[in-house]
C-alpha cells in the first residue's frame, strides 16, 4: 500500500498522472495531490504536508508532468523496500555528488544511473529514451537522486523530512534530502519502472541560487564518490564542473565572487587537490575580471 504524494500547479498535468496511477500502479494506494498554485511554499513544505497526511507505510514523491509506462510497479516498490537498509528508490541519479554546484552528478561524471523517456518543453528535441545502466543491474546504488520519482517509507521520514529552511524553493531539494538520507541508508535507482517526464528542469538564477544553498549546507561531506571513481577521474570532473559552475554564474547575471565562495568553503578545495585549487583560483579570478571589463 503507497501514499503518492504530488505538488500540484497544473490541473491538467494532475488530472493526466491521476488517472496514470490508477490505471498502473496494481495496489492500494492514496493520492496525496496538494495544490500549490498560487501560494508562497517551497516543494519540501509541501511534501512535509504530505507526509504527515500520509496513512501507508511507503511513500512515493513524483512530479505531476509524468506517464508512468509500467504496469504494478508499485509492486516492485514494496518488494524493494522489504530491504530495512534501503532509504530512497527512484528512476534517475548519480553516484558521485562534486564539490561545485552542479545538476546531479557533475560534468562528465559517468556516474549517472536512470531508466526514463523524457521530452522537452523548453527546446525542439524529440522525445528520447535515457537508459543508464553502467554495470547492467536491477538496482544500481547511488548518491543522489532525482525528484522526478523519489519513494521511501515511513520509517526513514521519522528520521529524516524536507529541509524547508535550506530548501524553501523548487529546486535541490532532492539532492539535499538524498544526502540526508544517505547518511543512514542506501539510495537506490530502479530498472524496473519506466516513467515518461514531459518536460526537461528549467535551470536559471533560481535554480543556481537554491543549488548553492544545499552544496553549500553538505560541502563538509563533498566531494561524495560511492562508485569509487578514480583519483583521475575525479579530478576531471572536480576541474569540469567548478568551470561549469563559474561560467553559469555569469550567464545568470550572478556575482563571480560567489565562485570564491566555493572554492574556499571549509578549505574543501585546498584538502581535495592543492594544485587544482590554484588553478581553479586563477580561472575564478579571469573570469571576474573579464566580467568588469564586460
Amino acid at each position: 500500500m503507497i501514499s503518492v504524494i504530488i505538488c500540484s500547479a497544473n490541473p491538467g498535468y494532475l488530472e493526466n498522472v491521476t488517472r496514470n496511477i490508477s490505471d498502473t500502479i496494481g495496489v492500494p494506494y492514496e493520492l496525496i495531490a496538494i495544490n500549490n498554485a498560487g501560494t508562497n511554499k517551497g516543494i519540501s513544505q509541501v511534501y512535509n504536508e504530505g507526509i504527515s497526511r500520509a496513512k501507508y507505510q511507503v511513500l512515493c514523491f513524483m512530479h505531476e508532468d509524468v506517464i508512468i509506462k509500467t504496469l504494478n510497479w508499485g509492486n516492485t516498490l514494496l518488494n524493494l523496500f522489504k530491504d530495512e537498509q534501503l532509504g530512497l528508490v527512484g528512476v534517475a541519479g548519480a553516484g558521485y555528488v562534486p564539490i561545485s554546484p552542479s545538476a546531479g552528478g557533475g560534468v562528465n561524471s559517468q556516474s549517472v544511473y536512470m531508466n526514463i523517456l523524457q521530452s522537452f518543453k523548453f527546446s525542439a528535441k524529440g522525445t528520447v529514451h535515457d537508459y543508464e545502466n553502467p554495470e547492467d543491474e536491477r538496482l544500481s546504488e547511488v548518491a543522489v537522486l532525482d525528484g522526478v520519482f523519489i519513494s521511501t517509507t515511513k520509517k526513514v521520514v521519522a528520521e529524516f523530512t524536507f529541509d524547508e529552511v535550506t530548501c524553501s524553493g523548487f529546486h535541490a531539494y532532492d539532492i539535499d534530502f538524498s544526502l540526508a538520507v544517505g547518511t543512514r541508508y542506501k539510495n537506490a535507482v530502479t530498472y524496473d519502472i519506466l516513467l515518461h517526464h514531459l518536460s526537461e528542469g528549467n535551470y536559471d538564477s533560481r535554480w543556481m541560487l537554491d543549488n548553492m544553498k544545499v552544496f553549500n549546507k553538505w560541502n563538509h561531506r563533498l566531494p561524495l564518490n560511492i562508485k569509487n571513481i578514480s583519483a583521475a577521474k575525479s579530478y576531471k570532473i572536480e576541474k569540469a564542473t567548478f568551470k561549469r559552475f563559474t561560467d553559469q554564474l555569469m550567464e545568470f547575471n550572478l556575482p563571480v565572487n560567489l565562485a570564491f565562495t566555493t572554492l574556499f568553503k571549509n578549505n574543501t578545495f585546498w584538502n581535495y587537490n592543492k594544485g587544482l585549487f590554484l588553478k581553479l583560483s586563477f580561472y575564478a579570478l579571469k573570469k571576474k575580471l573579464s566580467a568588469k571589463k564586460a
